[in-house]
């Protein structure tokens, strides 16, 4: 028989008392006294009758069909009771029947989507289950992300069952329709690099070694290379759609962190300034577009100043190949010229693109003046940059 909770969910209770069920009367129930608490629980008569047959189920250690029945009716009462979806698993595996549990999540998932212990308690059971259950899973998640296309649980849902089963491809795909349909879900972008990151790690994107130093980097590992030169694309397509949206900026940051990526690898790029400066033309005062090209600039001067630390220390190869990156800003020293020649124009590379993201950094204090004190720390930063790359290298020698 079913009651109403008072929260609309339904509860499965028993048609009656516990105490007068034949079922049960071998139970002795242990009922705990409250006493004088400053805030006592108020549970209902038949929620407390349940807890206190609870108890003694588990202080006998029962698993059988009945208390499984039982972990039904506590969660229905409250279903964030922890406890009870522990113990409702724990009879699940010493019944080892049932371990889905479709039927009894379908229904906590229509009255909250957002339980914690609901994603948990069916993240067990599929993973028990094995591959089989996966196509069942993803498919719960979606339903969930139909609703809300931001619910934290069911995106760490699909994460679980697709790195578990190692669903990559079908999951980037699916990732690609969440992005088309809101360019401005982040939980969507995060999970495309979530996607990417493992793909990468586990050697399983292409390394097409007629693409690989597209970006000028041949010391990249060329999955890697490819990789980067597809998401530069791809994210200059959606900027287009949305210039001011900030998860797709945030993901592009993030891209320069996969592994493989050297220190600055940001500056080695030249198709950032493009997309910046492109989305810029269309929208001149966009914070996050503005904030991209400074920290473009920054890195580009930290890789200016690599060229520096090689030219100082005599590695002219080291040189030769860190200036291969930031071409376009080493146009008086480029690769092959003198060790002096390069040393002059990264001198120059690191004063002018400081001064160019200074600039930046000054107008996003206007632009986005709620985060103006964290404009000015960036400004600072890059000030230091210079002091380190122009002061601490002894003078090129005549």
């Amino acid at each position: 028989m079913d009651t109403d909770n008072g929260d609309g969910s339904d509860v499965d209770v028993l048609p009656g008392r516990f105490a007068d069920q034949a079922e049960w009367a071998d139970v002795a129930p242990i009922v705990v006294d409250d006493g004088n608490c400053v805030v006592a629980i108020q549970y209902g008569d038949e929620h407390k009758e349940a807890l206190s047959y609870f108890r003694a189920i588990l202080a006998s250690g029962e698993k059988s069909e009945r208390a499984l029945h039982l972990t039904e009716i506590m969660i229905g009462y409250n279903q964030a009771d922890y406890t009870a979806w522990q113990y409702r698993w724990m009879c699940l595996e010493a019944l080892n029947t049932n371990v889905d549990d479709y039927a009894f999540t379908d229904n906590i998932m229509q009255d909250n989507a957002k339980n914690y212990q609901l994603w948990n308690h069916r993240r067990k059971c599929a993973l028990k289950m094995g591959v089989s259950a996966a196509g069942k899973e993803l498919e719960f998640a979606a339903a969930a992300l139909d609703n809300d296309e931001k619910n934290y649980h069911a995106w760490s849902h699909r994460q679980a069952i697709v790195k578990a089963f190692g669903l990559w491809e079908s999951e980037l795909e699916y990732v690609e329709s969440m992005i088309q349909r809101d360019v401005r879900n982040n939980s969507a972008w995060n999970q495309r690099f979530f996607v990417l990151d493992n793909m990468l790690r586990q050697g399983l994107l292409p390394a097409d070694s007629s693409q690989a130093g597209a970006g000028g980097e041949a010391a990249l590992p060329p999955a890697l290379d490819v990789l980067l030169q597809q998401e530069l694309q791809y994210v200059a397509q959606q900027v287009q759609r949305a210039p001011r949206n900030e998860s797709v900026w945030n993901y592009l940051r993030g891209v320069f962190t996969l592994p493989g990526c050297r220190p600055q690898e940001l500056g080695h790029h030249v198709q950032v300034h493009t997309i910046c400066r492109e989305a810029l033309a269309d929208s001149p005062s966009c914070p996050p577009a503005l904030a991209m090209l400074a920290e473009y600039y920054l890195a580009v001067a930290a890789a200016a100043g690599e060229v520096l630390e090689a030219c100082g220390s005599g590695a002219a190869a080291t040189a030769t190949a860190a200036g291969a990156g930031v071409q376009p800003m080493l146009e008086g020293g480029a690769a092959g010229s003198s060790s002096e020649a390069m040393r002059a124009a990264a001198g120059e590379a690191v004063q002018a693109a400081v001064a160019a993201a200074s600039v930046l950094f000054n107008d996003l204090m206007v632009a986005d003046p709620i985060r103006s004190m964290y404009w000015g720390h960036r400004l600072l930063a890059g000030q230091a940059l210079m002091e380190r790359w122009t002061a601490a290298l002894p003078p090129a020698t005549a």
